[in-house]
């Protein structure tokens, strides 16, 4: 009977010390495990990432696709006009201008009118309190008339005819006593 409880105790030993491998084993599997889903959320977290950059880099390249675009049909709007303008002086037909007038044969868009316009009535607006300053107006509402008369009227004719105005404004002013 001795013999037989020693057995059992060395299978009893035996099988704590593979319980105790089989705990320990157990326990660097789970760890292993939890750095695997540590790398694995990283992982997807820099994919998003590259998907989010991705998909911004693409929209870039589209607008700026689409403004190269704009800029050739631009150019071409801009060639077919010079063609048709130079066509009709071969022809001998004068074309009427039927808008403000161009640059350097090139058509004012929005922002270059309202650059004209702005620049224009300050301008008109300055020489307005000029001109009421140099008549002596006293009155609060016949200087206010003068401005902004001078500002609409020089603010609508530099809109209209851009660089013709200011070079023939200011060349006029450069004659009599303001000339240096």
């Amino acid at each position: 009977m001795a013999h037989r409880e020693r057995e059992l105790r060395d299978t009893l030993e035996r099988l704590q010390v593979e319980l105790s491998e089989a705990n320990q084993a157990l326990t660097e599997s789970r760890a292993e495990v939890a750095r695997l889903q540590q790398q694995s959320a990283l992982a997807r977290e820099e994919r998003a990432q590259s998907e989010a950059a991705l998909a911004a880099a693409n929209a870039r390249a589209r607008d700026a696709d689409a403004a190269f675009q704009h800029a050739i049909a631009r150019l071409e709007q801009n060639r077919r006009g010079r063609k048709s303008l130079s066509s009709a002086s071969r022809s001998g037909e004068t074309q009427q201008p039927t808008g403000p007038r161009w640059n350097h044969g090139i058509p004012p868009d929005r922002l270059e009118l309202g650059i004209r316009l702005g620049c224009g009535v300050a301008a008109g607006a300055i020489a307005g309190f000029y001109l009421a300053s140099r008549l002596r107006l006293v009155s609060g509402l016949a200087t206010a008339g003068v401005v902004v008369t001078m500002a609409l009227v020089v603010g609508g004719l530099s809109r209209w005819f851009g660089d013709g105005f200011w070079s023939g404004w200011l060349s006029s002013m450069g004659r009599g006593r303001w000339r240096t």
